[in-house]
């Protein structure tokens, strides 16, 4: 394991190497059987006899599909059980999981029915339709492969957002923008400088994966929170949200990236109050002290501060 022995071998061959090699390079194959069935389609100087011979060749790519059910069972069983209950515990891990064992499937019966057992020709629309589905199927693969790993990037080594707990429990005392020697665009917007803070702490922590309002964007996703429900959902991220790093910051930062967005979801208003109530940062301080700097899998262990 590379977080023990820091061997670039470790890393490199972990357990989900193999089993992850193999399937992959299954699926390189019948992305590469499918594509040469569109492209000998539109070849011109090809007759409909000639198509299909060449499109029997190309089929044969196909063949190492059935292995893809070893494999994904074999890739599933090297993950860690946190990591594999979120297969079944995210609806949205489980529709994409659905989706390309669904879109692998069809091309697999008809893989084997069609083209390999009787060899029949397929037209262009319906090889770009394998294609497609093939397609679909990688990429929806691909967002699972990723997905498992969160809140990681290097399993128990490095979170996603490139710190590890160590960092963490550092930032949360000295601040995580303290030292942010970068000016925010558009500085003069703001209407003080809390709100402007936030901004900043949005940038560090958020940016990587969250927008401000499109795509899975923080005021959908918080706005709807009373200040209550920010103030505590985002001390215990990790608890919130398994999948969630944990925050790391002051709770003056934290409290920065509140007002930053709620300002926002409030349509970004010319005037906004400050706050600074003692109060409040000493029970931000106290939800963060409660849950800690590890991953929300750790609570649900058990393992936990």
């Amino acid at each position: 394991n590379y977080v023990q022995d820091h061997s670039v071998w470790s890393g490199f061959f972990n357990p989900g190497f193999f089993p992850s090699l193999g399937y992959r390079t299954v699926a390189a194959s019948t992305v590469g059987s499918l594509t040469a069935c569109v492209v000998i389609n539109i070849i011109p100087d090809l007759d409909r006899e000639g198509r299909t011979e060449l499109i029997n060749k190309a089929a044969h790519l196909l063949s190492p599909m059935l292995l893809m059910p070893f494999l994904g069972i074999w890739w599933i069983s090297t993950m860690p059980v946190d990591a594999r209950a979120l297969l079944s515990g995210s609806i949205v891990m489980v529709m994409f999981m659905g989706l390309s064992v669904g879109s692998s499937v069809l091309i697999g019966v008809y893989a084997f029915l069609a083209l390999l057992r009787k060899k029949l020709y397929i037209n262009g629309a319906t090889a770009c339709l394998l294609t497609a589905l093939a397609f679909a199927a990688t990429a929806a693969g691909e967002f699972v492969r990723e997905g498992v790993r969160k809140p990681y990037t290097l399993r128990s080594g490095l979170y996603s957002t490139s710190l590890t707990q160590e960092e963490v429990d550092h930032l949360r005392q000295v601040g995580c923008v303290t030292n942010d020697p970068y000016p925010m665009r558009a500085s003069e917007s703001f209407p003080n400088e809390q709100v402007r803070l936030g901004a900043k702490v949005f940038r560090f922590h958020c940016n990587i994966c969250h927008t401000i309002s499109g795509a899975n964007a923080i005021v959908h996703l918080a706005g709807a929170w009373t200040l209550t429900q920010k103030r505590m959902n985002i001390s215990q991220l990790q608890r919130t949200k398994t999948f969630m790093p944990p925050f790391a910051g002051t709770p003056e930062e934290l409290e920065a990236l509140v007002q930053f967005i709620s300002w926002r979801s409030a349509g970004s208003e010319a005037v906004w109050p400050l706050s600074h109530d003692p109060a409040v940062l000493r029970q931000i301080r106290a939800w963060m002290d409660e849950v800690g700097s590890g991953p929300g899998t750790e609570l649900l262990r058990g393992e936990g501060h």
